[in-house]
């Protein structure tokens, strides 16, 4: 089975869907029966990185509320995410465009490292208040995974695998998706938005057959 997971870095309920999809994987014993391939999509492809923006002063600007609503809803986003495991940083989170760090994941993909540099990718946003928009900190979560240092700011400061961000990002579009997680089984049966370990567990037993 093919499990195609569109997503985002900065996505917070993405982070606790890759978490909760591992979980479901294991408890239905179908790790490494269903191939998973997560997928490049920017919440804001125009958002300016700022590192003396935090997401609490972001948030409250894009959706028009009072500082304190949005550090309210940051909050509950954070006690959500401990129900995954996940210790969210709230504090530590900037404003951050992503396309780099898109890119990043799909140059590891060509080195076998796709999986460990888009969990270490994730854990740096979320739980460390790294700043992902800086290269020399996506160099060093790079080296992290055993990726080259210097061959990954090489590719950091060119242009290399846009395409291939931009095509997943295409695919998106074509398939009408505007928020993710987003999930597409086998090319065929979709689901959006963060789901529990049971209800993926029982999608994932049934697509498994």
């Amino acid at each position: 089975m093919r499990l195609e997971v569109w997503f985002d870095f900065i996505c917070p309920f993405c982070y606790m869907g890759k978490k909760s999809l591992e979980m479901a994987l294991k408890e239905t014993g179908l790790v490494g029966q269903i191939e998973v391939i997560y997928k490049s999509f920017e919440l804001d492809p125009n958002e300016i990185s700022d590192r003396n923006t935090s997401i609490n002063v972001r948030l409250a600007e894009k959706y028009g509320i009072t500082l304190e609503e949005a550090q309210k809803m940051n909050e509950n986003v954070k006690l959500l995410a401990q129900g995954y495991g996940l210790d969210y940083y709230i504090e530590g989170m900037k404003q951050t465009n992503t396309f780099n760090t898109h890119r990043l994941m799909k140059y590891a993909e060509t080195k076998g490292k796709g999986r460990e540099i888009t969990e270490g990718l994730f854990r740096a946003y979320f739980t460390e208040g790294k700043f992902l928009d800086d290269i020399e900190v996506l160099a060093s979560l790079a080296e992290e995974v055993g990726l080259n240092r210097e061959e990954v700011l090489r590719i950091i400061n060119s242009q290399a695998f846009s395409n291939e961000v931009r095509k997943d990002e295409r695919q998106a579009a074509k398939l009408g998706i505007t928020g993710v997680p987003y999930y597409l089984f086998n090319g065929k049966y979709t689901l959006s938005g963060l789901r529990d370990v049971d209800t993926l567990s029982m999608i994932l037993k049934k697509m498994a057959g």
